[in-house]
């Protein structure tokens, strides 16, 4: 960023925002920034360090010029990736205790600005949620004058009335961020990579099953998420996903959970009994997904781990016959198509067209007899890799194409899940996930509806059709003081 550009848009900022908090509760210490790019660094580093401070200043906080004189100390990194950035701060108290780690992320140096100002509005949650008595006064406030006369905010709002659909074939939906805030958990530990809906269980509320690498958990979805119980696999195992289906249509949902050992799947089937996980299959050699097709009941499909590890061959139906589980009625699938980045739905004549995730993080669009009727221009990203490489161990890994599921509701619409950015593994993540709702026009896919942008991980997600809710698996977009990035479930109703 050029000497003159930066100035002529830091110099109105402060005149405008930086005001007395005499009486503020919390003395705020902002350090000059790391940078990661070569270009102005050394004032890079200054300027974020005087807009932070500037933004952070309020009835609650108050920027100090000495860190002698802070409670809180902030230290802040501007990161570039491409033409990517993030913003990235650690909280932590003048006696060194951790508090909080936030990042705010941005598409082009037009919106470093703005993305400082949103900086500072996390940290003032975070701020909030470490003293709960500033907790109800650290809200979202009205833009202040500068914000208003941001030359980054002035451009970016007319564009974005005239910007095309992400999937590049239609204008977004007016109706693209819901209006009610969507209902959330409390910290569930560990990253989590699968969620499943068993039954609805009246006044008791939903059930639901996550896992992670280790640990199949059992839930009740209410006003609030309460634990049941938990089974484990394994030290040798992995979890690479759950979920359920009433096979043999008794009433009884199974639970089914893929499980990797050793590089080559083990998957097991579980049931709850008296409040407990009852394991009742072990060792299936196939990975598992449970798929509806469209105006039929879901089934579980299987597939099998080739040699070189990766999901390649015939799909197979697994049928469950009293205590016995078979993989029946072998399928071929298109080019790309897994067992996890695939489904059906019918076009406008009956046919069941097909919709693939490519490994490249584009969606495809396959007539029955596999030719390709449509490509996204924009990419969709993914999930996670799934860990299969042959006789290497639990952590092994393969590159597998994207774990990505795809739901069709009862309406003929298409749930595609979109993971945008940068996953960095246990170090953290920059990342931007949404869930959107398409329809097929016959021609490209059409854009109704996207969820709000989240700034966590999406793992997975399920939908819960009868009530209109997605439940969705977020991961928290950095590790805590101990290590460990926590996850939480979001359902949003589906507009």
């Amino acid at each position: 960023m050029k000497h003159s550009l930066l100035m002529s848009l830091l110099l109105p900022t402060v005149i405008f925002s930086v005001t007395p908090c005499h009486a503020a509760k919390v003395k705020a210490y902002v350090n000059r920034f790391s940078v990661s790019v070569a270009e102005n660094r050394e004032e890079l580093k200054g300027s974020l360090q005087t807009l932070l401070m500037s933004r952070l200043n309020s009835d609650e906080i108050q920027a100090v010029d000495k860190q002698a004189d802070a409670d809180i100390i902030i230290d802040g990194s501007y990161i570039v990736f491409g033409g990517v950035f993030s913003l990235d701060g650690l909280i932590k108290s003048s006696s060194g205790q951790f508090i909080d780690r936030i990042f705010i992320q941005g598409d082009s140096q037009a919106e470093l600005i703005p993305a400082v100002s949103d900086m500072a509005r996390a940290l003032r949650r975070s701020l909030g949620k470490w003293d709960p008595s500033l907790a109800l006064k650290v809200e979202e406030k009205p833009a202040t004058v500068s914000e208003k006369l941001s030359p980054a905010k002035a451009r970016k709002e007319p564009a974005a009335v005239a910007k095309p659909a992400a999937l590049g074939v239609s204008p977004v939906a007016a109706r693209q961020q819901p209006a009610e805030k969507p209902w959330e958990s409390h910290r569930l530990p560990e990253s989590l990579n699968g969620i499943a809906i068993g039954r609805v269980n009246g006044d008791r509320g939903v059930e639901l099953f996550t896992s992670s690498e280790r640990y199949l958990r059992y839930y009740l979805k209410g006003k609030m998420l309460q634990f049941v119980t938990a089974a484990t696999v394994a030290p040798e195992e992995k979890i690479v996903g759950v979920d359920t289906a009433d096979l043999d249509r008794d009433g009884v949902v199974e639970i089914y959970l893929s499980v990797i050992r050793g590089g080559v799947p083990a998957s097991q089937v579980y049931q709850v009994e008296n409040n407990q996980l009852k394991r009742i299959a072990a060792d299936i050699p196939y990975l598992l997904r449970g798929i509806a097709n469209p105006g039929k009941e879901l089934k579980m499909y299987a597939q099998k781990v080739t040699a070189t590890g990766s999901l390649q061959g015939d799909l197979f139906e697994l049928v469950k016959m009293g205590e016995n589980f078979t993989a029946e009625n072998p399928q071929k699938l298109p080019l790309f198509a897994n067992l996890y980045n695939f489904v059906r739905f019918k076009g406008a004549k009956g046919e069941q067209n097909v919709v693939v995730g490519h490994p490249d993080g584009y969606l495809l669009v396959y007539a029955p007899d596999g030719k390709q009727l449509w490509k996204s221009r924009d990419k969709f990203g993914g999930s996670e890799e799934l860990s299969c490489a042959p006789g290497s161990g639990s952590s092994s890994t393969c590159n597998l194409a994207r774990y990505q599921r795809f739901i069709v509701t009862a309406a003929g619409d298409i749930v595609a899940p979109r993971n945008m950015g940068m996953k960095g593994g246990g170090n953290g993540t920059s990342v931007r996930s949404s869930i959107m709702l398409l329809s097929w026009d016959g021609h490209s896919m059409k854009e109704k509806w996207r969820s709000a942008q989240s700034q966590s991980y999406l793992a997975d997600y399920s939908l819960e059709e009868r009530a209109g809710e997605l439940l969705t698996i977020e991961v928290e977009p950095v590790a805590d003081s101990s290590g460990e990035r926590g996850s939480r479930v979001v359902a949003r109703k589906l507009k």
